[in-house]
């Protein structure tokens, strides 16, 4: 009984923050960091047992798999052979579902991080491609991390070291073409993808656990 009352409690809460992130949306354009992380916290049905941090835990990881997922096409249009994010995506699943060693995972990580992010050249325009690439490789910081989420931390995306740039951003601005706060971002892609997150992602990655809420 007490874990169905924590999870009645955080599907309440889950529904207020994704209300709160829509009129962030509607006035910004985007849903920024510190509400992200409190829609992330929401999704962990119970954060006083292993049970529930094991759900929520895969949950994130899910949802990053599914940001990323949406915007591999543009990945595919520049390198139709590299499979790198798909592998990525495949190493964070396995990592949150304990079905391979995470600091084999990192490691891999970091191999690829730098391979896609440091050591390629890309022509104008195919920047995007790179976005993806890296959002691949942070879902698996993701997946090998298993705090829960710091609903009041007031570090936005833009404060982050390049690096750890966070998946469901880095997979907004290839949909958009640009950074939050760089002047090529079409604004309307922007807000298309956060309307989904919010709408679909979300919903998704908790149902994909058997934990509809």
């Amino acid at each position: 009984m007490a874990i169905a009352r924590h999870q009645l409690t955080n599907s309440l809460t889950l529904a207020r923050n994704i209300d709160i992130a829509r009129h962030e949306l509607e006035a910004s354009g985007r849903v920024s960091l510190p509400r992200r992380r409190a829609i992330w916290r929401a999704m962990y049905p119970d954060i006083e047992t292993k049970q529930g941090r094991d759900v929520g835990h895969r949950r994130l990881v899910l949802l990053d798999i599914l940001a990323v997922q949406r915007v591999m096409p543009l990945w595919r249009a520049v390198f139709p052979t590299d499979n790198s994010p798909a592998l990525m995506l495949r190493i964070a699943l396995d990592t949150a579902f304990d079905r391979t060693d995470p600091v084999l995972a990192e490691k891999t990580r970091d191999s690829l991080y730098v391979d896609i992010v440091e050591n390629r050249s890309y022509a104008k325009g195919q920047e995007t491609a790179m976005f993806v690439g890296h959002a691949a490789a942070n879902t698996i910081i993701t997946a090998v991390f298993q705090g829960v989420p710091d609903a009041d931390a007031e570090i936005d995306d833009d404060d982050l070291d390049p690096e750890g740039f966070e998946p469901s951003m880095l997979a907004a601005a290839a949909e958009a073409g640009g950074l939050p706060w760089s002047e090529a971002t079409d604004r309307k892609k922007e807000r298309a993808f956060w309307d989904w997150y919010l709408g679909s992602a979300i919903r998704r990655a908790c149902e994909m656990t058997g934990n509809e809420v």
